[in-house]
């Protein structure tokens, strides 16, 4: 109550920047906002499907030279249903950024909106197949296949094989485990990344994806032609609550740590120190593996803790599996799995808009139009 009565003392007073233009609730209405942003403020604008699915698009949208010497690019969506905001960042950067461009310093801006419309429309987290996109960008030599051991032992309380109607609450069993194992442990065996269980959570394919390819045709040629490439990945529901930070499963240069040191006033996570868990076949480890230019890393949003994340992750991949569309479970789960990567708290979005604002501040002044 008194972080609600604080948000409307500060919206009465004009204290909080207006953005109820940014929270787009469905995903159609998240492209048809974007692209209208996009045609208003002058961007060019390729909308295309990255899969074999003729009413599911990814909008991709240009502003600057078509071979910049600096490029910023933005993604969104590669886990569905954190697409949400994704796109609200998206459409606030368009908004407030597009005249702030300064054409003279030849740099541009790319940004990649529902990389996975799929799971975006149908609030999952993961693709049409079930694939969770972040550990399908596996590099060359890399094996589809594969599990943690410790993924092996928690498949039938992650992954139950039908409707979980009676059964001990999910996070009375999740505490006792993490009571005998620790939470990093448990983080580490469960969102790592598993090729064994086609029907489980954190499921990385068995071959790359339409997407992966997709990807590597229309977004690998744009960063390795262009000198300095800066990319941002969006994500949701890992750390504290409302706060950002910068992840990344890779090696980055000195130079690229100093930039997002800058850039996001020291909240670099590095990958030995305080990492939650290390994703195999992660976007931005392949981004970098083809283009060694370019610094790519994901900027990570906290939600909920851990196990209200993965509880709701386990309840909607069930109701997807085994429950019955458009009953009253299934819909709940569907909206539980929104509300946990996309909160609908007004004081959580708030602080999110504007921080995402004061970053992208500091990437345009101290990087892009230097």
């Amino acid at each position: 109550m008194i972080l609600e009565e604080i948000f409307l003392w500060c919206e009465a007073s004009g204290a909080i920047v207006d953005q109820s233009h940014s929270w787009a609730e469905t995903y159609r209405d998240c492209v048809e906002q974007i692209v209208d942003l996009g045609h208003q403020f002058g961007w060019t604008i390729d909308s295309r499907s990255l899969i074999d699915h003729e009413h599911y698009r990814t909008t991709l949208m240009r502003l600057g030279p078509e071979r910049p010497r600096k490029l910023l690019v933005v993604t969104s969506g590669l886990h569905g249903v954190e697409g949400f905001l994704g796109s609200a960042i998206q459409s606030m950067l368009v908004r407030h950024f597009s005249e702030r461009l300064n054409p003279s310093r030849d740099s541009a801006v790319l940004m990649v909106h529902a990389i996975n419309p799929f799971g975006f429309d149908q609030l999952r987290r993961f693709d049409e197949n079930n694939v969770d996109l972040n550990r399908n960008f596996l590099l060359s030599g890399e094996e589809y296949q594969g599990a943690n051991e410790g993924y092996h032992d928690l498949n039938r309380l992650l992954n139950p094989p039908s409707w979980p109607r009676f059964e001990i609450p999910f996070t009375l069993q999740a505490s006792w485990k993490i009571a005998r194992h620790g939470l990093n442990s448990l983080q580490q065996a469960v969102a790592e990344g598993q090729y064994d269980y086609p029907s489980g959570l954190f499921f990385g394919g068995r071959e790359p994806t339409q997407t992966l390819r997709a990807l590597e045709k229309v977004l690998l040629p744009e960063i390795q032609s262009t000198p300095a490439t800066l990319h941002l990945d969006i994500h949701s529901g890992l750390g504290l609550s409302g706060e950002y930070q910068f992840l990344f499963g890779h090696e980055l240069s000195p130079g690229a740590m100093d930039l997002l040191k800058v850039l996001s006033g020291n909240r670099v996570k590095f990958p030995d120190e305080k990492m939650a868990y290390q994703a195999k076949g992660n976007f931005n480890r392949w981004i970098r593996h083809h283009a060694p230019m370019v610094t790519s890393v994901c900027l990570e949003y906290g939600t909920f803790p851990p196990v209200k994340v993965l509880s709701a992750l386990r309840a909607e991949n069930a109701a997807h599996h085994w429950g019955e569309p458009d009953s009253n479970p299934f819909t709940e789960a569907k909206n539980r799995l929104k509300e946990v990567f996309f909160p609908s708290s007004r004081s959580w979005r708030s602080r999110v808009y504007n921080e995402s604002k004061s970053l992208f501040e500091r990437v345009f002044d101290l990087w892009l139009n230097q």
